[in-house]
């Protein structure tokens, strides 16, 4: 199905059936809708990870509803790995998608009936979906369009992927969540081409964390331009707001595992534990400054600020 077809889509919320048209692009809108970063860029992940969740599940010919207690640790586990938000649980995304005509829990009446003794209304208890075993998925219209589909749930995906996290993230989130690599480019923002080389050649083709500086002949290897505050999050392809990192490096710092303080000094999130090589590569950088770039600024406080306060896992261990 192409982006001039139409299909209905079946609004969750109302008391009788509301049909609306919709083209493929509109619903890649909708659901990139959900994604807005708020309060000054401030993550908002959780329905974009219950949204990969279910187009994962479709993408293999699951069932259209899911039970919550089979969404639940998978979302769980997304969001503890790559939200460093302590507010976030899974049960927000799975009833509040809802509000976007986007998802649909056929309990949702006997849900409610039994918190109805709740004072405060809103979010329904995990307890209360739990045990009414709650389901949820998509709307009967979207979830023919997309099973007609599979190129639509690609796009889908990655745009998903594009509008919330670095490309470093990516195959991962989608490993996490059994799909396959989607392979099609998407996203209303283009990156800077020229970010990288600027990047790279302020910090004279170094990591600025460990120092690593190889290359094949004249070619750089394994060294990459980090956005702090993520291109993801409307970080700017600016030099103030790149930093020069080996892969390992940028990773780490990508995951939260380290971050960098408004002295430019590096820090080791108490998360980070392991064996092997893991002093070396990591915890031996607490406190450590950075090597600063050797023409133009260093990060900005304000996409360290970001970066600290919705991707690195704190508390940062001693020295740091």
């Amino acid at each position: 199905m192409d982006g001039e077809n139409w299909f209905c889509l079946l609004c969750v919320r109302s008391t009788s059936a509301t049909i609306q048209p919709m083209t493929d692009e509109t619903l890649i809108d909708r659901m990139a809708g959900v994604t807005v970063f708020q309060r000054d860029g401030e993550r908002a992940l959780h329905k974009p990870f219950l949204l990969l969740i279910a187009l994962a599940r479709l993408q293999r010919g699951e069932p259209r509803f899911t039970p919550y207690g089979e969404i639940r640790p998978v979302l769980a586990d997304l969001l503890q790995r790559y939200w460093s938000s302590k507010r976030a649980q899974p049960r927000h995304p799975f009833w509040r998608l809802q509000n976007d005509n986007l998802w649909e829990v056929p309990e949702r009446e006997s849900l409610l009936q039994a918190c109805s003794h709740l004072k405060r209304q809103g979010d329904v208890p995990d307890k209360v979906l739990m045990d009414g075993g709650a389901r949820g998925g998509f709307p009967d219209g979207i979830d023919r369009a997309l099973r007609d589909s599979p190129s639509l749930v690609n796009r889908i995906a990655t745009r998903l992927l594009n509008d919330n996290f670095p490309p470093s993230l990516h195959e991962d989130i989608l490993d996490s969540i059994g799909m396959p690599w989607v392979v099609e480019k998407g996203g209303k923002r283009k990156r800077d081409p020229a970010f990288r080389h600027t990047v790279l050649g302020a910090y004279n083709y170094r990591c600025a964390i460990c120092g690593y500086d190889g290359r094949l002949g004249e070619t750089s290897l394994g060294l990459e331009a980090a956005h702090v505050k993520w291109h993801a999050a409307g970080g700017p392809d600016e030099a103030d707001n790149g930093l020069a990192l080996c892969s390992f490096h940028h990773k780490t710092f990508d995951l939260g595992a380290i971050g960098v303080s408004q002295d430019l000094r590096v820090l080791v999130s108490t998360e980070v534990n392991g064996h092997d090589r893991v002093d070396e590569w990591l915890n031996r950088f607490a406190g450590q400054r950075l090597t600063g770039p050797r023409s133009g600024s260093p990060p900005r406080d304000e996409y360290l600020n970001w970066h600290l306060t919705e991707v690195f896992r704190k508390p940062a261990v001693a020295g740091g």
